[in-house]
């Protein structure tokens, strides 16, 4: 029988944990273990947690040192098949568990699967536009119908396909890992933003992902979210891909990362021009030049650089 570890990385989020386990608890397929790993937390986490009396539940306190380094001190501790991450301010649907670790049974080189999720507003609780709604270009892709009716196998290379996406669709709490497949797999924890994008795409290398369309998991949105400001997560997103690259071999691996990193740099150009930072702007575009990627990307780029440029220069 398939077993889960289900890793709940807190840091000051005791008003929002407890509802994160009840949802680990009420799913349909129960994992083996919960592991909570709070990561130096001066509010009430160790309290709530331990009125919760959840039997399955392995609570360990470190010194903070920020949810990658707690991530990794939980995969040291894991011991199931499976591998799944719940940040403590979110909460999954009964039947995740149950439909994404029936899509991983159905493919042994399967390495993860992700599905789809909403976001809802911590104050008034209405639920948002559904993640895969802004994914028009997954249906695009060349797919295998997986074991149960939303679901998808990636045909082609995952890693080339997934890279080529400006966010990747996959968010850490909408994603169940093999855990032999991601075996020696850290997150890194010099990156405070977009470290689920690195570990996500060298885990995309390693075989094949499915996904699955329906709506299983649910990202509460508050003032404490890591990406509050997204106006410069463009910055966040190049240094994530730039680390990316040291783990890249294979040359249609290496052609792929190569033309994202190019937008990337467009990107992050772009988003230091609008804040002011013009000259800093230019030169991020200048390296951008200088990897090997579509000639017309590039001059198109050098468009949106130039506009966001002169707008600012205006303000």
């Amino acid at each position: 029988m398939t077993s889960i570890s289900v890793i709940v990385p807190t840091y000051n989020y005791g008003s929002y944990i407890a509802e994160a386990i009840a949802s680990i608890a009420a799913q349909t397929l129960q994992p083996t273990e919960i592991i909570v790993i709070d990561d130096g937390s001066k509010d009430d986490t160790r309290a709530v947690i331990e009125a919760l009396g959840q039997a399955n539940l392995r609570y360990v306190y470190q010194n903070n040192a920020g949810v990658s380094a707690a991530r990794n001190t939980a995969l040291e501790l894991a011991t199931s098949d499976y591998i799944a991450f719940l940040d403590a301010d979110d909460r999954w649907r009964p039947q995740m568990l149950e439909q994404q670790a029936a899509l991983l049974d159905s493919d042994p080189d399967m390495v993860f699967c992700f599905t789809n999720f909403v976001r809802f507003d911590h104050a008034t609780g209405n639920l948002l536009t559904d993640q895969f709604a802004y994914y028009p270009e997954l249906a695009g892709l060349p797919l295998t119908p997986g074991p149960l009716p939303n679901t998808a196998t990636i045909r082609a290379d995952a890693f080339s396909s997934l890279i080529q996406f400006g966010e990747l669709p996959a968010f850490t709490p909408a994603i169940l890992f093999r855990r032999d497949k991601i075996a020696g797999m850290r997150f890194d924890t010099t990156l405070k933003v977009c470290e689920d994008t690195d570990f996500v795409m060298r885990t995309a290398m390693r075989g094949s992902v499915g996904f699955n369309r329906e709506v299983l998991a649910e990202i509460r949105r508050h003032a404490k979210n890591a990406t509050v400001d997204y106006s410069l997560i463009s910055l966040d997103k190049l240094k994530a891909l730039q680390i990316i690259g040291n783990s890249v071999t294979a040359e249609p691996h290496r052609r792929a990362h190569a033309e994202r990193l190019v937008k990337a740099h467009i990107d992050a150009a772009v988003a230091n021009c609008r804040a002011g930072r013009t000259l800093d702007g230019v030169r991020t575009y200048a390296k951008g030049l200088r990897i090997g990627g579509s000639p017309m990307r590039k001059l198109k780029g050098a468009v949106r650089v130039l506009q966001a440029a002169t707008s600012s220069a205006k303000r």
